[in-house]
Formats: structure tokens, C-alpha cells, sequence
């Protein structure tokens, strides 16, 4: 059975392209160059509309128009990205599961398609709690759907790369759990059966290291952006009074939270399968006194003990959930700290 996502490349293709995202996805000139155009013209109405209503500096607090900013950088980081790489990292990586790991059963968890109807559902919430009123107000609340939907579904290609890791991690997992608890199984035939799953490993971590190279440092960019982005609008909301706009903002952060943590849990999801995998290659440790296969058992762990599946700000300040939950605790402590400063 080939291999596949839940969400299909082709359909993926067809996802970026409809929200604005530019992709690589046809060897004809005139197509891709339409399709660049079609990704910068979203960009331009967003940044020409906004810059001529923050012209008006008196109508806007300084929260507004830093959210503004720091939204208007990421979407030219993510456009540049676009028109750069055109997502040929994530077709490379999935042409290359496809490729070497062409047996295996489909195990999903559907991590794209729940991000994709939380990203829409929390959405078009933005876009119906939005003060609309007058005539050409109904362009600030397209405004801030459209450059939410942009700033927020251009991260699919990281979780879809994620997920299709997170996925074929867990299917080697069970995979050699059923081998392994074979009956009658000899040592030989447990000793090839670790082989294989540490070559299919090594594999596996060839192809996701090299997306990765892609990944890490937009990853890390776009954490540092959420991270202004949230303190900003929860320091908005705790001094102004509650209105359709600051309801949106409220929606936002949610927005903000779950991207912000949906690649690190899924990551985590996948260091959880990595340990399972720990447990159950040693436990032939304490069976079996084959030098052979006990050779074998040490190195696969070794190599499994020594891969580092998540992301590292500098190599040293892992981002999992550790950093999750260290963060929503920060957060919490801004809240309170704002509020016995306010009241």
C-alpha cells in the first residue's frame, strides 16, 4: 500500500494556492508566473489597504498598529519564502517516504485536517465578530480575515512535513512490536528485524533532517513573532473596553496558541513513539545473550538515543511542551501582572 497523507500533496498544492501561497506545482512558464502573481497581488492589497488606514495615525493606538506591523513582516517573510522555495521541500520529503517506505499501512492521526478546520472555523469567528458598519467598512473586516487566513495557513506545509514524520515514526513502532512478539521467532530473524527497522530509521531521519534544514528557522521566526503578537494583544484587551474588534483580537490568540503549538506537540507526539520504540528494543536486552544481536540492539539505540527529533532555539532551549506549558505560564503571569497594575 503506497504511502499518503491524510491530505494529499496535490490537494495541499491546490490549498496554497488557493490561500495565496505560491507552489511550484507545474513545469509551464506562463502558469508559474501567474501563480506568483496571484501570491504577490494578495500580499499588495493587504499591505496597500492597510498602510493607507494606518496613515491615520490618530485613529489607531500604538497596539494596533504594532500588530499590524509585526503581521505585515511575517506575511513578507512567508511570501519571500513562498516565491523562493516554492514548497519543494515538502514535495522532495514526501516523494522520498513515498519512495522508500512504499509497504507500509496508512496510520493517521489527521493533524493537518484538524489544524485546517480550527484555522477556518476560528476564522470566519474573526470575521463575523468584526464592527461592520458603513459603507466601506466591509474592507476592514476582509482585511483581517484575509491576512489572518494568509498569516496563519501558509504553516500547513510545516505540520503536513511533521505529520508525515510523526506518522512513519509510529508505523515503524508498531511494526517492529509485531515482529518482534512473533511466535517461535529465532535470535536471527529478531537480530534482521532491528536492522531493518534502524535502516528504515536512518532513512526516515535523512529525509526529515533535510526539510528541516527549510523548517527550523521559519519555525523559530514565526515563534518569535506569535510571541510579540500575543503579548501585544492581551495587552491590548486588558486596557481598552470589550468591543467586536477586541473580540476578534481574543479569536486571534487562539489562533496564535494553536499554531504556535501544534508543530512542538506533534513533535512531542513523536519523541512518546521514539521512547515506545526505546522500551521495546530493550527489552530483548534482558532475553537474550547473542553477542550478535545484542551488538545490533546497542547501536540501533544508540543511534535512536542520540537523534534529536525537535527544535532547538541555538541548540540549546528545546521547543516541546516544556516550553509549551513554560510559556502559557508566562502568559499568565502578563495577565495578572497587568491587571493589579490596571485596577
Amino acid at each position: 500500500m503506497k504511502f499518503d497523507h491524510n491530505v494529499s500533496l496535490k490537494q495541499l498544492m491546490w490549498l496554497k494556492i488557493i490561500f495565496f501561497q505560491f507552489c511550484n506545482w507545474s513545469s509551464s512558464v506562463y502558469v508559474s508566473v501567474f501563480a506568483k502573481l496571484y501570491c504577490i497581488s494578495n500580499y499588495l492589497f493587504i499591505f496597500i489597504y492597510g498602510s493607507i488606514k494606518m496613515s491615520h495615525f490618530n485613529q489607531y493606538s500604538a497596539s494596533i498598529r504594532l500588530n499590524y506591523i509585526t503581521s505585515i513582516v511575517e506575511l513578507n517573510v512567508d511570501t519571500l519564502f513562498s516565491l523562493i522555495h516554492g514548497e519543494e521541500y515538502v514535495r522532495r520529503f514526501v516523494k522520498m517516504l513515498e519512495k522508500d517506505f512504499p509497504g507500509l499501512q496508512k496510520f493517521y492521526k489527521y493533524y493537518v485536517t484538524i489544524y485546517l478546520s480550527l484555522i477556518g472555523l476560528v476564522g470566519f469567528l474573526i470575521f463575523f465578530t468584526m464592527d461592520i458598519r458603513g459603507g466601506d467598512n466591509i474592507l476592514k473586516p476582509c482585511l483581517f480575515f484575509n491576512r489572518s487566513v494568509a498569516c496563519y495557513f501558509c504553516r500547513i506545509s510545516v505540520i503536513y512535513v511533521i505529520e508525515g514524520y510523526r506518522n512513519t515514526v509510529s508505523i515503524l513502532r508498531k511494526q517492529l512490536n509485531t515482529q518482534l512478539n512473533m511466535n517461535n521467532i529465532t535470535e536471527a530473524q529478531k537480530t534482521v528485524f532491528i536492522k531493518e527497522f534502524t535502516h528504515s530509521f536512518i532513512k526516515l531521519t535523512e529525509h526529515f533532517d533535510s526539510a528541516m534544514t527549510i523548517i527550523r528557522p521559519l519555525t523559530i521566526f514565526r515563534f518569535v513573532i506569535d510571541f510579540c503578537k500575543i503579548l501585544n494583544i492581551i495587552y491590548y484587551i486588558s486596557f481598552f473596553d470589550i468591543s467586536s474588534f477586541v473580540i476578534s483580537w481574543t479569536f486571534e490568540v487562539i489562533i496564535e496558541m494553536l499554531s504556535l503549538c501544534c508543530p512542538m506537540l506533534i513533535l512531542e507526539s513523536a519523541a512518546d513513539d521514539l521512547d515506545e520504540i526505546r522500551k521495546i528494543i530493550a527489552k530483548e536486552l534482558l532475553t537474550y545473550e547473542d553477542y550478535y544481536l545484542r551488538s545490533v540492539i546497542y547501536e540501533s539505540m544508540e543511534f535512536v538515543d542520540g537523534y534529536t527529533t525537535g527544535l532547538n532555539v541555538w541548540n540549546q532551549y528545546p521547543m516541546n511542551k516544556d516550553m509549551v506549558l513554560a510559556f502559557i505560564g508566562l502568559i499568565t503571569s502578563y495577565v495578572i501582572a497587568l491587571l493589579q497594575f490596571s485596577y
